[in-house]
């Protein structure tokens, strides 16, 4: 097992990890099969063929891979076994670093950190520093926050974190999802009104920092779905779905509008997107990359995220805000048909794609399938951990199902 000290764990050295995946293996039974032994999964070291309920009444089998060493990551990743920070993850799993043991940073400490961005926990090793780093544990963070490290930002820099992730299409690169800075300034916010002074000012600062994520991925989803055109374009796509996805980028530009003017509402000044920097975020054109894209980004985020929205709106006590959700909830759930509908069609096309298909599907729902910390802040439309993820589990088992059997049947 690797190295690591508590409770700012840091790795003192690299050691063997175990390779053991503690998990029901494939029985052959199940409603979709990815893989029925162990044999069947080659891609990386390791492979075992488990068998798993990923929504209530589905059953699959599909290959996890348990890393014995940093030897079986990719570049820029180690080796971080089982129980060395929170998250559900089993067995030893391969997870982004910028630095493997201390002695490689100046600080003599290179960190672990495990926090829950509100879809899944985020895990990532670099190198401690004082003078940069607002945070050593959780411990030092605001009531609320959801866990102390870093966000793979430029400066890498460990810091305190809320759930920052808004379930919808994103704008993926490698190291993770993009969005442009919040700054000051006017020409987004819908509708910039009154600070709420009937609430307390650190719930105002909360509320308008939450809604500048929230805000500043609706904003990079314009650049998804941009990027998604010109893939659609090379793949020779039908007019009804570059129309469709055309008009899905406008309503992204009016969700992030919206979204802008809640955080300026409660910040009580104007905010606005800086640059977004889109170095890395130029699109692949293979039907193999587009098809991991629309699992990945799409299928399961649009109609979980329609859900959500729908949810949050139910519960929000807020006016203002509950007609943004309800819009949001709406427009989703467009998306949601957009990515299902494009999925179908591009595995028409190619059918040898689609038992990656499913493995993919089943990989990224069981990802958003975890709980989050509690925030109790459903009165002004966002969900707590708790309640997401009964609600995933919920729009999972109701929705994501039916589509994948009628999609991928086994």
């Amino acid at each position: 097992m690797g190295s690591y000290a508590h409770p700012a764990e840091h790795r003192a050295s690299a050691l063997p990890a175990p390779t053991t995946v503690e998990s029901p293996r494939c029985a052959g039974t199940e409603a979709s099969l990815s893989c029925e032994t162990d044999s069947d999964c080659r891609d990386r070291p390791n492979g075992a063929c488990i068998s798993g309920d990923w929504v209530e009444g589905g059953t699959y089998c599909g290959c996890v891979y348990a890393c014995g060493s940093d030897a079986d990551c990719g570049s820029g990743e180690v080796c971080v076994p089982d129980g060395v920070v929170e998250g559900d993850f089993r067995w030893s799993t391969c997870r982004s670093a910028s630095c493997t043991v201390d002695s490689e940073c100046s600080s003599g400490e290179c960190g672990i950190s495990s926090w829950h961005d509100g879809c899944s926990y985020v895990v990532s090793q670099s190198c401690r520093d004082e003078a940069a780093d607002s945070c050593r544990t959780i411990d030092d963070c605001p009531d609320g926050s959801s866990g102390c490290g870093t966000d793979w930002s430029a400066t890498e820099a460990f810091t305190c974190h809320e759930m920052e992730c808004a379930i919808g299409r994103p704008l993926r690169v490698e190291e993770g999802n993009r969005t442009a800075p919040t700054q000051a300034g006017g020409g987004w916010a819908r509708s910039v009104a009154r600070q709420d002074q009937a609430l307390s000012a650190d719930l105002r600062h909360r509320l308008a920092q939450r809604w500048a994520e929230i805000a500043a991925l609706e904003h990079a989803s314009v650049a998804s779905f941009a990027r998604f055109t010109l893939q659609l374009m090379a793949l020779g796509a039908p007019a009804d779905l570059l129309a469709d996805t055309q008009r899905a980028a406008a309503d992204e530009v009016e969700h992030a509008r919206l979204a802008y003017g809640l955080a300026s509402r409660f910040a009580g000044a104007p905010m606005r997107p800086g640059p977004l920097d889109l170095r890395g975020a130029m699109p692949a054109f293979d039907a193999e990359s587009v098809m991991i894209g629309l699992v990945d980004e799409a299928c399961v985020g649009e109609t979980l995220g329609a859900a959500e929205a729908a949810e949050a709106a139910r519960l929000c006590e807020d006016e203002d805000t509950r007609l943004i959700l309800e819009q949001v909830a709406e427009d989703e759930a467009r998306h949601a048909a957009l990515a299902w509908r494009s999925l179908h069609w591009l595995l028409d096309q190619h059918p040898s794609l689609r038992p990656l298909a499913r493995e993919r599907l089943h990989a990224t729902l069981a990802a958003h399938l975890q709980a989050g910390p509690e925030l109790g802040l459903s009165a002004h439309g966002l969900l707590s951990g708790p309640a997401l993820l009964a609600l995933r589990q919920a729009a999972a088992r109701d929705v994501l199902a039916p589509c994948v059997a009628a999609l991928l049947p086994a």
